[in-house]
């Protein structure tokens, strides 16, 4: 059987030693890294619209959706997220989609855009 660690029992790794190391010999477990996020870019990719259930990008726009993966006819925005970040040792790029995003951001993607008066417009929360 195999063993799973706590968050908290994780390894602690500076982001020198991420970008340092082999990515084919990273351990399976995992590791953690702190960092802080330091810049995202203002543009219009940090959200998309994709299938609810897959999670797929869509570039159909007719009606009724139905999604070309799974077949699924529910679409729902999603965070795709690109941020720069660094700790007391590197500065690395870094992406996330969106569970990962709406944990960091702490906000539905779909508040954010609700807030804003165009698609186009970068929230200010981010």
């Amino acid at each position: 059987m195999k063993q799973t660690l706590q968050p908290g029992l994780l390894q602690h790794k500076k982001l020198d030693e991420l970008n340092n190391m082999d990515p084919f010999d990273f351990q399976e477990e995992g590791c953690k890294c702190t960092v802080t996020i330091t810049h995202i870019p203002q543009d219009n990719n940090w959200w998309y619209i994709g299938c609810e259930k897959c999670k797929k990008k869509t570039t159909d726009d007719s009606t009724p959706f139905i999604c070309s993966k799974c077949g699924w006819k529910r679409l729902r925005t999603r965070y795709k997220l690109s941020f720069a970040a660094a700790d007391d040792t590197a500065k690395a790029n870094f992406f996330c989609n969106d569970e990962m995003a709406r944990m960091i951001v702490r906000r539905n993607c779909q508040t954010l855009l609700n807030s804003l008066r165009k698609n186009t417009d970068f929230p200010p929360e981010l």
